[in-house]
């Protein structure tokens, strides 16, 4: 109990000391203040104040990745942006330059590209007066399919009628916005075809017709335009054609439902072959004579082959040369020995011409009827026919 007093007591000195000293140095405030409080009133404001240092450091220097180092990078290049950068600066050179081959090697690759590609074709073909290099341009032109390649077409018509453009690059120009404008463009072709005055133009203005529209959209082109007697004899024409077309779309569906096996099918394949009919149809009838693959099949065609009176010049230069393709590249004795006796027809222009498919389709059997052809053919030009198809099938058949 005594000790407790005495405790107490020496607290109460201190305290008063305490007091007595801060009542001092707060002598103008008029206010005492308890030693604990104000220490944590102290530690309080110093943490702020260094916290607040901190904050200000941390706000000041800029944030550093600890995961990369602290330099300022450059922005990373865009690959796609480089290659179509490039491949405009080696167009605008090549055709600075007039280098036609190197316009067309670069064609391609620009045509990739897409849309952004369109505007700096189109500088480059006002940048140069090369028909053969505007073709180029043009041709890339309708391989993108955008609109604004219609637009940048249609800026291309007007520019070569105002400035009265070489009819070869008009053509191309025509050609390639009737694909890209498709049916849609329809009534524009109508207007060029009444503006045009070239003969040569209008008629390729009329096979774009004849592409985009049908007979009801040309009945009623007609039926407007009764004003202009030219028009529309242009427009019937078209219309005769584009009935003519429904024809050879009709006989080539039938001819697809042909029973191969049948003797009477196989003799319309002959008739059809054989006639004035379109070059196209009389194709057709060759793929399915090859399709048969029968001996009568081959009969067919080689009695075509060697038959010296053709329907139409489209024979020797486009249906017959197909027979004799499509004989190279049967595989029966049958066609085998339709080929021999080929190499052995009067007119050296078939056999040369039979010579080359057998290199070009043909297999190993037919290496020594080759060299035979070599050594005994009477013309030089077949000879050497002969040995180019020899070295071409060789190499395709090693």
């Amino acid at each position: 109990m005594l000790k407790n007093k005495k405790h107490s007591h020496n607290h109460k000195v201190l305290d008063k000391h305490i007091t007595l000293y801060y009542t001092a140095s707060d002598k103008n405030k008029g206010k005492t203040m308890n030693i604990k409080t104000r220490i944590v009133t102290i530690a309080s404001v110093l943490i702020t104040i260094v916290l607040g240092w901190i904050g200000f450091e941390t706000f000041r220097k800029p944030v550093v990745n600890i995961h990369k180092p602290s330099v300022i990078e450059k922005p990373v290049a865009d690959p796609v942006q480089e290659k179509t950068d490039l491949l405009i600066k080696q167009l605008l050179e090549a055709v600075s330059s007039k280098n036609a081959g190197k316009v067309s090697s670069l064609m391609q690759s620009l045509s990739e590209i897409g849309p952004a590609a369109i505007q700096p074709i189109v500088t480059a073909f006002n940048q140069n007066t090369n028909p053969e290099i505007r073709i180029i341009l043009v041709r890339t032109l309708g391989k993108i399919r955008d609109q604004a390649t219609i637009n940048a077409l249609l800026e291309l018509h007007q520019a070569g009628i105002a400035k009265k453009l070489p009819v070869s690059v008009r053509k191309e120009i025509l050609v390639n916005l009737s694909v890209v404008g498709g049916r849609a463009f329809f009534d524009n072709f109508i207007d060029f075809l009444k503006a045009e005055n070239d003969p040569e133009l209008r008629k390729i203005i009329c096979d774009c017709i004849t592409a985009l529209g049908d007979v009801p959209k040309i009945d009623a082109a007609i039926k407007a335009n009764q004003d202009n007697p030219a028009l529309v004899q242009d427009l019937t024409a078209i219309k005769a054609k584009m009935k003519e077309k429904d024809v050879i779309r009709d006989e080539y569906i039938e001819m697809e439902h042909l029973d191969l096996s049948n003797d009477e099918d196989i003799k319309k394949l002959e008739q059809i072959l054989n006639s004035d009919k379109a070059p196209a149809l009389r194709i057709q009838a060759v793929r399915k004579l090859e399709k048969a693959n029968s001996e009568k099949a081959v009969n067919v065609l080689l009695s075509y082959i060697e038959s010296t009176e053709w329907a139409t010049n489209n024979d020797k230069t486009i249906v017959k040369p197909n027979a004799l393709m499509t004989l190279a590249r049967m595989r029966t004795n049958e066609s085998r020995l339709a080929v021999n006796r080929i190499l052995k027809n009067g007119d050296f222009e078939i056999r040369k011409l039979m010579v080359k498919f057998i290199g070009d389709f043909g297999d190993k059997a037919y290496i020594p009827v080759l060299n035979q052809v070599i050594t005994d053919d009477a013309s030089q030009e077949v000879k050497n026919s002969a040995q180019g198809a020899l070295a071409t099938l060789k190499r395709r058949n090693p």
